[in-house]
């Protein structure tokens, strides 16, 4: 059910990220700086701290008291200019639905309505008090408005009508079958904000004009559509008319912390670690937001000893940077807008625990060319008309070429094509190869929490980790010093390198590539690069996880992973012939050594437990290229290209050159295999004039190519080569008389 599910993803206003570039509250940038609040003796602090029903009661008294100037219906309409004022076109205001601008000059309802976001019918005022609180009443044309109705606000699932606006469509909608009412979603978090104020400051009952999932609803709201500086500046503008705030604009979070309560069915405390936002429930975390800017993302499995069970709304919407992202097994539900608007989308890897994911949450991702499932087909809820869940653009279908990839033998998939409820999509199959390891359940309370804050174990960046290349077994203590290293580990039949992946207080084992001894081109998950510290200790860093790694406690699950190191490992030679060693912290009280156990990690204090083997990289010379000259000449010498060609490649000709009077018929010498410095040379053959004789060269033969022939031949002028060729009539080589003779023969009959 949506009210259970939105249990997990609502109120998550500690966000860092806002739609459509990230979603959220406002938490460190404050919306409003002024002294509103201290100065009617309020701290805002200490209102922050509180929540439910005794903040509800801080925040009406506040806004009561000072709501000293009571506007009157017929006011409203001529204090538009102020509240709604289009910034763009002075002496225009912005209708709240459509979001059009239209002239403010009020001329009895025929450009626009004063609108009740709250309906008259729904409430228990009518054109006056709430009916009458600029805070609440907003510009609306009369058609918009009529369609919109009373009816409640709401997603609209099963959507039959979206709303025009001078003959244009809007992205506002209705649903008679469910009586929903949608508002465009850069007016969302308006109306969420809207509705929080009435229900505070006038004391209605905040149930009546919204449907199913009331608080979920305006939380989500509020999170997807976070406060633009038109809403703070109509806050600022009806603050200098009544004397009060809509303190929901200021503080979303308050909206949360009233509505999101304990008292209200949502028990969680709000988290973060490292680049993820996070709250927990029932045991597990829900992922409400990530700071960080990764292009190939693998969500972690557990978050602060909790499994990931949950993906939040618009937990990752709007981001920029996202390729791919893989998503943990233990992951069931994907939130609304949990990836909308993540424009360099790609790729998406499904855990096979996925079973819901919720409205829109791959809208406008027009890049996304593939959603591959490890489990049966999930539920894709609230898909309505025009409100797909995948969507190349706002109100678009699936980007073309997108495909539905899933493992064979899964249940709810179909060969070709696959009918989600309301709409299809391709389908192929796939071998399910990316699903991260599950992660068990934390055993424990977390009281015994590391002493180290564990940080996310990012997706590993080929771009950042060492290169690939060969790694040598050491096999002298000497030689243990700054450097990458693969740390292998053998348990009997069980062998593996160390990699940063981590579950369950385990560093996982992944496989390479063993040859005598030599590791070659491991996964940079599994490259550790070692620093001697002053004190003489290692520090174990992963450049591809951007992860160092440590023992926490003196268990077998005390691993751990962060950002920076407090201690590091001494090396101790088991058998340095045999390149076997032991790695032990030097955390104060704990005497763990790094020891593979089966296929994972573990830190054991054993002294003859599991040894590791260190192969270190190992720089190899890369020969240097031989590169030959080869230079392209004219018949005259002239340079018409020269190029620098690597030993045994082929040279590019140039352009085929040109010379006046002759055909170019290829070059001197071959470069299709260049083996030294070479210089080939254009060749040509000459062509005759299609009318020998017209030396000039004008098109016809006419005494001046006589004059101009005798000019040659008694050495008082030239000719172009091709005049040349034109005049050498009876073809000896020679231009003398007798070609001058033929000539004249020609022109005159002579």
């Amino acid at each position: 059910m949506i009210k259970k599910l939105l249990a997990l993803v609502t109120a998550v206003i500690l966000l860092a990220a806002v739609l459509p570039a990230a979603a959220g509250e406002r938490i460190t940038d404050r919306g409003y700086t002024g002294s509103y609040y201290s100065d009617n003796g309020y701290s805002v602090d200490a209102l922050l701290a509180k929540n439910g029903s005794a903040l509800k009661a801080d925040l009406a008294e506040l806004m009561t008291r000072t709501h000293t100037h009571i506007t009157t219906y017929n006011e409203i309409r001529d204090l538009f200019y102020g509240s709604d004022a289009d910034p763009d076109t002075p002496g225009n205001i912005l209708l709240c639905y459509s979001g059009a601008s239209v002239n403010g000059a009020w001329d009895s309802g025929v450009t626009y309505n004063r609108e009740h976001v709250w309906p008259k019918s729904l409430g228990t005022f009518n054109t006056s008090n709430a009916g009458a609180d600029l805070h609440h009443i907003r510009p609306e044309d009369q058609t918009v408005n009529s369609a919109r109705g009373n009816r409640l606000m709401g997603w609209t699932d099963t959507a039959t009508s979206r709303l025009s606006y001078n003959g244009q469509p809007i992205d506002a909608w209705v649903s008679s079958t469910a009586n929903t009412f949608e508002p465009r979603d850069g007016f969302k978090g308006d109306t969420a904000r809207i509705y929080f104020y009435v229900a505070v400051r006038w004391g209605e009952d905040l149930t009546s004009p919204v449907s199913d999932d009331t608080f979920e609803t305006l939380l989500e709201w509020n999170i997807i559509d976070p406060v633009d500086s038109l809403e703070m500046a109509r806050n600022d503008y009806v603050y200098s008319v009544e004397g009060n705030r809509n303190v929901f604009i200021d503080y979303p979070e308050f909206g949360r912390l009233i509505y999101g309560s304990a008292e209200n069915g949502f028990d969680y405390t709000p988290a973060t670690d490292g680049d993820y936002t996070y709250f927990v429930r029932n045991g597990s975390a829900v992922i409400t937001g990530y700071n960080g800017s990764s292009a190939e993302l693998v969500l972690p499995a557990s978050i602060g000893g909790y499994p990931v069970a949950g993906i939040g709304c618009a937990a990752f919407a709007g981001s920029d940077t996202l390729v791919s992202v893989t998503i943990p097994a233990g992951v069931t539900q994907i939130g609304p807008y949990a990836f909308f608007n993540c424009t360099a989308l790609q790729r998406v890897y499904m855990g096979s625990g996925a079973k819901t994911v919720e409205r829109r949450a791959f809208r406008a991702c027009p890049n996304l060319t593939g959603m591959y499932f490890n489990g049966p087909a999930p539920a894709f809820t609230g898909e309505g008309a025009d409100h797909i869940n995948v969507s190349g653009g706002d109100f678009a279908c699936a980007p073309s070429g997108f495909t539905m990839y899933y493992v064979d033998g899964q249940s709810g998939w179909t060969s070709g094509r696959w009918y989600s409820g309301t709409a299809y999509y391709n389908t192929a199959l796939w071998d399910g190869s990316n699903e991260p390891e599950p992660t068990a359940a934390p055993t424990a309370e977390p009281t015994s929490v590391p002493d180290v804050t564990p940080e996310p174990t990012a997706a590993p960046d080929p771009t950042a980790a060492p290169g690939a290349g060969e790694y040598k077994l050491v096999t002298s203590l000497d030689d243990v010093t700054d450097g990458d290293y693969v740390l292998y580990g053998v348990n009997g039949s069980y062998s593996g390198a160390m990699s940063s992946a981590i579950a369950s207080g385990h560093m996982k084992a992944e496989s390479v590539t063993v040859s005598g001894d030599t590791v070659v081109d491991p996964d940079p998950s599994c490259v550790w690069r070692m620093e001697r510290g002053a004190d003489g200790a290692f520090t174990l860093y992963n450049a591809a996880a951007n992860i160092y790694c440590m023992i926490s406690t003196n268990s077998t699950s005390g691993f751990t992973t962060g950002s920076s190191a407090s201690y590091g490992y001494t090396v101790t030679a088991e058998n340095a012939s045999e390149g076997s060693y032991y790695l032990t912290t030097t955390l104060p009280g704990c005497t763990r050594k790094i020891s593979i156990y089966r296929t994972d990690f573990r830190p054991y204090n054993l002294s003859d437990w599991n040894k590791l083997y260190l192969y270190k990289f190992v720089e190899t010379e890369t020969p240097q290229p031989v590169y030959h000259t080869v230079r392209f000449v004219d018949w005259d010498g002239a340079l018409i290209s020269e190029q620098q060609v690597e030993d045994g490649a082929a040279a590019v000709a140039p352009a085929d050159p040109v010379r006046e009077g002759y055909r170019f018929t290829g070059w001197s010498g071959d470069f299709s295999c260049v083996t030294a410095d070479i210089t080939v040379t254009a060749l040509y053959e000459a062509v005759l004039a299609a009318n020998p004789g017209d030396v000039n060269c004008d098109g016809s033969i006419t005494a001046s190519d006589i004059s101009a022939l005798f000019a040659y031949v008694m050495n008082a002028g030239s000719l172009s080569e091709q005049a040349l060729l034109n005049a050498d009539l009876n073809c000896d080589g020679l231009v003398d008389s007798t070609d001058a003779s033929l000539l004249a023969q020609t022109v005159f009959g002579a």
